[in-house]
């Protein structure tokens, strides 16, 4: 029985390995591993001289976990995204940006449970009054060995609670914003449906150092599923899939102001694996430590 749901944790692993971080989708949020590109990005009223804006890099990273599944921990993993996106200005406290978002990872090792993955999203992130809403739809490209589509919609809402002493001046460069997220799936070659969703918070601290920008950041988050999302060796549902926090770093990097901005981006993370399928996708593992290094640009 228990070689039984091993084997499910696995094909469970390989499905939810063809999706990517809700994180990924913001037009700004990937620009930078610690909202500095969210202050730095162009003003929603200077969209009228450039309608369409691009952000996007490439990442290296020593293991990818998504949503607490191994897919990749051994050999190279790099990891280029391309945001395009616009922003329109309804009033001075509303502003819609429309976004198409492309994502790719590629595991060059020959041994990694996933030799590579590529979504596509698209969706829009709306700011009102300290509010955040990040709502969008995602299709999956599975691996040269299971090209099963799977299709993704939901969203992130997000609030800066700090935006009630928005007129302090002495806590301008902090941010501190809870949020949760819910995100419905459909495969339909197998006829399956599934819901992930997490909430946590997300502080971060933006400063000048030399006279350079920083920004640094501890989110942490807890993933939660339903329907077999995430399932303990039983078969049953489990409701906690894992617990993530990590410190990361921004850094602007001086380029002419015609060549857009530039980031250098790192970070550690800790994620402790919960659920029964994520610890047998991860190799019996409960806790892992996984480094990240990346480049990135606002246009």
């Amino acid at each position: 029985m228990r070689s039984r749901w091993i084997v499910l944790g696995l094909c469970l692993a390989m499905v939810c390995g063809f999706q990517t971080a809700t994180v990924r989708a913001c037009p700004y949020c990937k620009a930078d591993a610690a909202g500095l590109a969210t202050c730095e990005a162009p003003p929603a009223d200077d969209a009228a001289s450039l309608p369409v804006m691009f952000s996007g890099g490439v990442d290296f990273a020593s293991s990818y976990y998504f949503r607490g599944y191994l897919q990749a921990d051994h050999g190279p993993i790099m990891q280029p995204y391309l945001n395009v996106f616009t922003s329109k200005t309804i009033n001075e406290d509303l502003i819609i940006r429309p976004y198409v978002s492309l994502f790719n990872s590629t595991h060059f090792a020959p041994n990694n449970r996933m030799a590579d993955m590529s979504d596509v999203m698209i969706g829009t992130v709306t700011s009102w009054n300290g509010f955040l809403i990040d709502s969008r739809y995602a299709y999956y490209n599975m691996s040269p060995l299971m090209r099963t589509p799977l299709h993704e919609i939901g969203a992130k809402v997000s609030y800066d609670v700090l935006n009630f002493w928005e007129g302090n001046d002495a806590l301008k460069p902090f941010s501190l914003k809870p949020f949760v997220a819910a995100y419905g799936e459909f495969i339909p070659e197998q006829g399956q449906s599934q819901l992930f969703a997490n909430v946590g918070f997300e502080p971060t601290w933006r400063f000048e150092l030399a006279k350079t920008k920083v920004g640094l950041g501890l989110p942490i988050d807890w993933g939660l599923g339903g329907n077999g999302y995430y399932f303990n060796s039983n078969g049953s549902n489990a409701a906690l899939g894992y617990f993530s926090t990590a410190l990361t770093a921004s850094v602007a990097i001086p380029v002419p102001e015609q060549y857009g901005k530039w980031f250098l981006n790192t970070s550690i993370q800790y994620l402790h694996l919960v659920a029964d399928s994520v610890q047998v996708a991860g190799e019996g593992r409960d806790n892992v430590a996984i480094a990240k290094i990346g480049l990135s640009f606002i246009f």
